[in-house]
């Protein structure tokens, strides 16, 4: 028995280190990587937040970049958002995201700094689990110091605000069966737009209030979007449209690979355009370097 023991003892230490080297190697092997560039929400005019996916994974990665160069990067459960539906909110030194896990959502906290997690809150907690995690067409607005998280459910919608900075949880409202079409922020008031008509909150409080007159403009489906005073992108034909001169506008044609334009992409003076491959940031003018042609 001794003689077997003996034998064993050396066969277990080299079938240990030999599990240990195919651990390592299925570690650099197998490491979550980051993959193609999903969406992007502009800080500043050099700073942005990036959304990627995880390569082989339904999980994605976020990440920071300022001056372009990478500040943080972490890896987030299923991102509940996209393009032109962004789940981010944002504030001065922190923002919120969204994500979609066994049905249901919740927001995340985050340091802009650092990606130290703030908090975590689970939205929808007394309703069924859904297939689409209660996110509609519209997941969430900011007005860069509160997100507004839009709760879609078949028997009642409801709206949650949260301060992005602390990560603590605000007031919230419900909305009724009537499915949400679009919703924003304008003059302090978060407004929600459904089939029957809008509802309209002051952001600081939920108090009800009227409805903006920015509101009444809104229309996701229109056929040309406003993206800022003076510069708007006509979805058909893929087009910036530049009114510097009245009656002589100015056309660039947006890139075929890259993610259609929505005002949140936009900083002070530039535009994200966001392919798969990579994020630029570039001079929203007439003469930016965008191709002549689709």
């Amino acid at each position: 028995m001794r003689t077997r023991l003996g034998l064993l003892g050396p066969l277990v230490v080299i079938v240990g280190v030999a599990a240990a080297a195919v651990g390592i190697w299925f570690m650099l092997h197998v490491r979550p990587a980051p993959g193609k560039f999903i969406d992007g929400v502009a800080l500043d005019d050099n700073s942005f937040i990036a959304i990627r996916e995880q390569t082989g994974t339904d999980r994605n990665f976020i990440e920071v970049t300022r001056l372009n160069k990478l500040l943080w990067q972490a890896m987030i459960p299923h991102y509940a958002g996209r393009v032109g539906a962004p789940a981010i909110g944002i504030s001065k030194t922190a923002m919120t995201v969204r994500i979609a896990r066994r049905g249901r959502s919740e927001v995340f906290g985050l340091s802009l700094t650092d990606s130290r997690k703030l908090g975590a809150l689970l939205l929808g907690k007394d309703r069924p689990v859904s297939p689409t995690s209660h996110c509609g067409e519209v997941i969430t607005v900011t007005d860069d110091e509160r997100a507004f998280e839009l709760i879609s459910s078949p028997d009642n919608n409801a709206i949650a605000s949260i301060d992005v900075s602390s990560g603590a949880a605000g007031w919230q409202a419900d909305l009724g069966k009537s499915p949400i079409v679009d919703a924003g922020v304008a003059d302090g008031v978060v407004w929600v737009k459904q089939l029957d008509g809008f509802h309209a909150f002051r952001a600081v409080d939920g108090s009800k209030t009227e409805v903006p007159a920015a509101a009444q403009q809104a229309d996701r489906q229109a056929s040309t979007r406003r993206l800022a005073p003076g510069i708007s992108y006509e979805t058909r034909l893929r087009r910036l449209v530049f009114e510097t001169t009245p009656g002589q506008p100015t056309f660039r044609y947006w890139p075929a690979d890259a993610a259609e334009p929505w005002p949140y992409h936009i900083g002070n003076t530039t535009i994200l355009v966001i392919r798969p491959t990579g994020i630029t940031r570039l001079p929203l003018a007439p003469d930016m370097p965008l191709p002549a042609t689709a």
